[in-house]
């Protein structure tokens, strides 16, 4: 939701859980495959919306929210 991709949008992201904490990695991927934006981030397992919202805060610092508004031509 952070990200604002729609459902057609070339977005991925796993999780996983150890323990208490919680490890996230996503990618945003051009339509094209030739870009992409991989960033991975870990924290409590308390506060998953916060892990996310930061974590997609800085895919979009680095470009993300221009891969995800780029249509294949």
């Amino acid at each position: 939701a952070a990200l604002e991709a729609g459902c057609a949008a070339p977005v991925g992201a796993y999780s996983a859980e150890r323990g208490h904490d919680l490890f996230l990695t996503a990618a945003v991927v051009a339509v094209d495959g030739s870009r992409a934006v991989r960033k991975s981030a870990a924290g409590t397992s308390s506060a998953p919306m916060d892990l996310g919202r930061d974590l997609a805060a800085e895919m979009i610092a680095e470009g993300a929210g221009t891969l995800i508004g780029e249509r294949a031509h």
